[in-house]
């Protein structure tokens, strides 16, 4: 997602960190959590701060457990009285499986007002990055969407673009980018170990 943001303009990462870090300030979480996404992030767009809950799927479980899951958002969310929209992604191994979800979850995730529900493949991620045009709604009209184009909340504030993930470090030092990020160097190991004897 840093990496991906990096090389947009309009587009970047403010938070990410594990289970509901990232955007807990930004509702009311209850005290009995029915699901714990494997990572949050916050995401500033043109059109405000976009949150999302990930959900990173290895087919390790039955189909019945990611619609449990779709479930168990809904209730959180309801229970937490979240803003509208929260977004949660589903990222899973392959396209029939991105489908069956969408499909066999759709009327689950119509009835969950305070989020939205998003599925891709792991190959459309690898293929066109996740910031791509990659991703269906389960409850919405089917085409593909970017994730710049999922709902925002209303009156929260973006990051500022220099503070982002990735994009911080640039400000003091951005001479020595390619020493401090691996996202971002074109060194090899060798030579900026040599760089870095120098400074």
């Amino acid at each position: 997602m840093i990496a991906a943001s990096l090389e947009a303009q309009n587009v970047w990462v403010g938070t990410w960190e594990l289970g509901w870090e990232a955007i807990k300030m930004h509702w009311h979480r209850p005290g009995y959590e029915r699901v714990l996404p494997d990572a949050s992030l916050a995401l500033s767009t043109p059109q405000g701060l976009v949150v999302i809950a990930l959900e990173w799927d290895r087919a390790t479980e039955p189909m019945s457990t990611l619609l449990e899951k779709v479930r168990r958002y809904g209730s959180t969310f309801q229970e937490a009285r979240a803003p509208r929209r929260s977004n949660v992604c589903f990222v899973v191994p392959g396209e029939h499986r991105a489908e069956r979800l969408r499909r066999e979850a759709m009327d689950v995730a119509k009835q969950v007002p305070e989020a939205r529900f998003w599925v891709t493949a792991t190959v459309q991620v690898e293929r066109h990055g996740p910031l791509g045009e990659i991703w269906r709604c389960l409850d919405h009209e089917d085409r593909l969407y970017s994730m710049a184009e999922f709902e925002a909340l209303d009156g929260a504030e973006i990051t500022l673009r220099e503070q982002a993930l990735g994009r911080r470090w640039q400000v003091p030092m951005p001479e020595r980018w390619a020493l401090l990020s691996p996202l971002r160097a074109r060194l090899g190991a060798r030579e900026i170990l040599l760089a870095a004897k120098d400074v």
